[in-house]
């Protein structure tokens, strides 16, 4: 009878390492497995029902451990059943009970650190799940000290440590998200800076620095983001002008990768991609000419929209608003240097994206084209008091009535406009029928 009970136990221990086994082979195809369906659900149940066979000490336990728990994380994923991501961290909390993590002393196999590790990253990926589906702050803290003690037995030399670090800079982004704490940010900037280090000496696979750009990109728009005090943060931003360059020198650099030795990108996929990055630099440049007033910068910041402008298709959205950015550039540069040209330049560029606007590019928008009346209306008047040419007052006028008519709710801002113009023209003409 003893021997028929030892039988029936080897043979369903093997059966649960097979059935684990398969649940693994599945989740790891290269066609997308559905996890809904009922071969999952049975599988499931016959892997919890076997556990109890593997002793505390088997050495397939942790490795079956996180199979169930990775088959659960997926089905949360895929149904969104709270039950399945709590039995997940239920079950990565006992593989961690018996990985060499949780024990006294140094781990100095191999083996065993990368079990470890391994483990600690799921849990924290299971915990970032269950935050975002219960916004619960405790699950993102105990996200983030898991991340980081897996990438703390890491090796710096392990192809995986590179990914944990990005893993953990993630989790510390959603958490600044949520909370607007400074420390939090300041560690995901430290930590894309070494990211960014780490991707400056090899290139990608296809032989370009594309993962190096995008990085750099991503490192300079938290840069920015530290330095202006957006609606995203929540403390009061120092507006140190140190980020502000960072900024401003990584998307150069970022720049430089796309717009350089990239022989193997397509034409259009590389101008997709350093459109929007040289608008950005603009706007960055404008920022630092407002805190520092260098001409340079205001310089600098029409030739990079420019360039932006310059890499759209005709029939890009984006050109209205690109447009603006650039007259906005000239109409700074204007006001800086007194050159009628650069007014005049402006004007032109409003003119191109109400073009633009009239055309469909940017279709129903009645907002962008209220704004770009706006923009048009002020240059306009601008010039007016500079020159006296009674039509770019009368230009500027019409233009405000046609941002009224499109936009009834903003009458009263309009009127407001109305009323200096007319004032404008008295100054002129003295002419007091305006002012009726």
């Amino acid at each position: 009878m003893l021997s028929m009970t030892h039988a029936q136990e080897t043979y369903s221990v093997n059966d649960l390492l097979a059935t684990a086994q398969h649940l693994n082979n599945s989740l790891r195809t290269t066609q997308k497995w559905d996890v809904r369906d009922d071969r999952t659900t049975a599988a499931l149940v016959k892997c919890r029902k076997g556990l109890p066979l593997l002793r505390p000490d088997h050495p397939m336990l942790t490795a079956v451990l996180l199979v169930i728990s990775e088959t659960l994380s997926r089905r949360f994923e895929a149904l969104g059943e709270i039950a399945d991501i709590n039995d997940s961290i239920i079950f990565l909390g006992e593989s961690l009970t018996i990985s060499p993590s949780s024990q006294d002393g140094y781990i100095d196999d191999e083996d065993d650190l990368h079990a470890a590790a391994l483990s600690l990253n799921v849990m924290g990926d299971a915990l970032t799940s269950r935050f975002m589906h219960s916004k619960n702050s405790e699950d993102v803290d105990a996200a983030i000290d898991n991340y980081r003690m897996a990438l703390a037995l890491s090796s710096p030399d392990n192809p995986t440590h590179l990914q944990r670090r990005m893993e953990l800079a993630n989790v510390l982004f959603l958490r600044f998200n949520e909370h607007g704490r400074r420390e939090d940010l300041d560690e995901f900037i430290q930590l894309e800076r070494e990211l960014v280090s780490s991707s400056e000496t090899e290139p990608d696979e296809d032989g370009t620095y594309r993962s190096l750009a995008l990085r750099l990109i991503r490192l300079g728009n938290l840069l920015a983001l530290r330095y202006t005090n957006s609606g995203m943060i929540t403390f009061k931003a120092k507006g140190q002008i140190e980020d502000i360059d960072g900024a401003i020198d990584r998307l150069r650099e970022a720049i430089a990768c796309l717009s350089g030795g990239n022989d193997l990108l397509d034409e259009g996929e590389t101008h997709g991609s350093l459109a929007p990055i040289l608008n950005l630099l603009g706007d960055l440049l404008i920022s630092r000419h407002r805190k520092l007033g260098l001409i340079v910068d205001l310089e600098q910041a029409t030739e990079s929209y420019e360039k932006a402008l310059a890499l759209l298709p005709n029939n890009d959205e984006r050109r209205p608003r690109y447009l603006r950015d650039l007259a906005g550039s000239l109409r700074l540069t204007f006001r800086e240097k007194g050159q009628i040209e650069d007014l005049d330049g402006a004007i032109d560029r409003m003119r191109e994206a109400l073009a633009c606007l009239s055309n469909g590019i940017d279709p129903a928008d009645k907002g962008e084209t209220c704004i770009s009346l706006g923009f048009l209306a002020r240059f306009l008047d601008a010039r007016f008091r500079c020159t006296g040419e009674r039509a770019d007052l009368d230009e500027a006028i019409r233009c405000r009535y046609q941002a009224m008519e499109l936009d009834p709710t903003k009458r009263y801002s309009a009127l407001d406009n109305l009323s200096n113009h007319f004032f404008a023209l008295y100054l002129v003409t003295r002419d007091v029928s305006g002012l009726e």
